[in-house]
Formats: structure tokens, C-alpha cells, sequence
């Protein structure tokens, strides 16, 4: 269903290299084989690639799981900068809303294309009426991705830099569940994590 492709497109190569490419991350990803001075990678050394950069991300960095009883969805960024934590965390949450929102808005303009192409080519009464009750359906979906920015994730309450150490195990603020659409429930959570020189700031979906 909706839940499980969003989760996929989350963690996806594609959708996580576009994130590196605009937010400029592989400078931070590789500190040491960057030279900041001359804005290049250092001489001497291979450039590390996108793959790279996604293989490390997607290994250390950040984990996605849906937890099986309450099908929440818990995205979790964790790097030795706190506010870099939060800071990835709060913007991929708001790319993948923006990715998955023009996506519905795309699907539905096929669609209505294809069921305006149908009506026209029959004349059967309770054929054109299923077809425009179909219609209406898909323009109500499109009309509500149009105005709607946080269209699969609500995010309540952002990641935040704590300006206390928290436990190691761990501090959470649970929001509110949202529906949008029938396309895919969520459930906000805020949890952020220190344990030792590691930060872990999550959003749960």
C-alpha cells in the first residue's frame, strides 16, 4: 500500500542522491577528503562517488523501519553534529513530502487524461456516470495534493537541537495521527538520542 511505497521511495538511491546533490552533502559525508580552502576534493586521493556517499549514508547514518504492531514509520538520522542531525532529518522529511505530493499531482493528470478519453468514446448512460464518479475521485485527490505541502508526513513538532543531554535511551514527544487522501496514515513522533559522541534525531511517521 501507500505506506510501504512511501517508506521505499525514502530509501531509495535515487530520491537520497537527488537529497546529497542539493543539499550539498558529499562535502560533509567525506570531511577529511575535502579540501574546503580550495572547495575540491584533495589531490591524491579518488573523489568518492554518489554510490559512496549512499552506501555509507544508508548503512551508518540514517535507518528507516515500520514498527509491525502500530505500523508507525521512524526515520532516523544519526551523525556526531547534533543540529546536522536535525537539520537532515527535518529536510528529508519535507523533500520526500514534496517528491511524493508533484508525483499524486502527475498520476491524477494521467489519469483524468485517460477517463476523458473514455468518456468521450462511449455513450452508454451508466458507463459515462462510473467513469465521472471515478473523475470526480481523482480530481478531489489532485486538488488536495495541490494545497497540501505536507502531503505524506505531517511533521507536528520538528527535530530540534536539544540544549540538554538526553538519556541514551531516549526522549520522545508523541503528536498526532494524520490521514491525507487515503493515501497514507501517519503518526508523529519527535525522538532525539544522545549516546556518547553520537547523535540519533528521529521523526516518526
Amino acid at each position: 500500500g501507500g505506506l510501504y511505497e512511501a517508506v521505499a521511495v525514502l530509501k531509495s538511491r535515487e530520491f537520497t542522491n537527488k537529497f546529497f546533490i542539493e543539499e550539498n552533502i558529499m562535502p560533509v559525508l567525506f570531511k577529511k577528503a575535502w579540501d574546503e580552502k580550495a572547495n575540491k576534493w584533495r589531490e591524491g586521493i579518488d573523489a568518492p562517488s554518489l554510490w559512496d556517499a549512499y552506501k555509507l549514508f544508508d548503512r551508518s547514518i540514517r535507518s528507516v523501519y515500520i514498527r509491525k504492531k502500530t505500523k508507525l514509520v521512524v526515520l532516523s538520522i544519526e551523525w556526531t553534529d547534533p543540529k546536522q542531525a536535525s537539520d537532515w532529518a527535518n529536510k528529508m522529511v519535507t523533500r520526500i513530502n514534496e517528491h511524493l505530493r508533484a508525483d499524486a499531482i502527475d498520476e491524477s493528470k494521467r489519469n483524468l487524461e485517460f477517463l476523458r478519453e473514455q468518456v468521450n468514446k462511449t455513450s452508454i448512460v451508466q458507463v459515462r456516470q462510473s467513469i465521472f464518479g471515478v473523475m470526480e475521485a481523482e480530481t478531489k485527490k489532485a486538488m488536495l495534493a495541490n494545497v497540501t505541502k505536507e502531503y505524506a508526513f505531517k511533521v507536528i513538532d520538528p527535530a530540534v537541537v536539544p540544549e540538554e543531554k538526553i538519556k541514551p535511551k531516549r526522549k520522545s514527544i508523541v503528536i498526532m495521527s494524520f490521514l491525507i487522501g487515503g493515501f497514507l496514515g501517519v503518526f508523529i513522533s519527535l525522538v532525539i538520542r544522545i549516546s556518547g559522541r553520537k547523535v540519533k534525531s528521529e521523526i516518526v511517521n
